[in-house]
């Protein structure tokens, strides 16, 4: 029977703070994948797969425990835990619920939001963030440094008020941003870059 709570302890725990890591410390897992482009994709599936995993540890918490049969002496120390698993996984269900809220509420079509570029060995990532009546949007070109694995590290450039349609060169160590307002004039920014990842 302990063995039993054992196990049912350490799936509850898993549940509740693996999530909690992946969205503390996004890395956690061994980073992004592949392009920017999937990883913008999955986020709302790994939210909700998220979501998904903390409710089922709440679940789990509620239901068994007061059925855990342990000496007195121990039974301070599971009251603890559950308080603080209790505490983890609701702090955790408000904000990965607003998480999923606001990106399916404000998700794009991404015709404009997201550029990859590559220029000889080096490649490029523009995102335009617009939260609307949020907050400022921005303009943000990253160098893209390749990991083992299929991995990538996001190495910021540049963040940029946003100007209108942008589009973005590389000449050498200098990234050139060109940008056209509503009237169709259009203007260039550049920026000089270190190119090492």
């Amino acid at each position: 029977m302990i063995k039993q709570d054992v196990k049912l302890l350490v799936t509850i725990a898993l549940l509740i703070i693996l999530p909690l890591l992946h969205s503390v410390l996004p890395g956690f897992f061994g980073g992004d994948f592949y392009s920017p482009a999937l990883m913008n994709a999955l986020t709302i599936p790994l939210l909700l797969l998220k979501l998904i995993a903390v409710v089922a540890g709440l679940y789990l918490l509620d239901k068994r425990y007061g059925i855990w049969s342990l000496p007195m002496t121990q039974r301070w120390a599971v009251s603890v835990a559950a308080a603080l698993g209790y505490l983890l996984a609701m702090a955790q269900v408000v904000l990965l619920a607003m998480g999923v809220f606001m990106s399916l509420t404000f998700a794009k079509s991404g015709d404009q939001e997201q550029r990859v570029k590559t220029f000889g060995e080096h490649t490029l990532y523009m995102t335009t963030a617009d939260p609307g009546a949020f907050g400022k949007a921005y303009h943000y070109f990253y160098l893209q440094c390749p990991m083992s694995m299929g991995r990538y590290e996001l190495k910021l450039i540049e963040k940029l008020d946003w100007v209108g349609d942008v589009d973005f060169d590389l000449k050498g160590n200098t990234l050139l941003i060109y940008s056209k307002n509503g009237s169709g004039k259009q203007t260039s920014i550049a920026t000089a870059m270190n190119l090492s990842c």
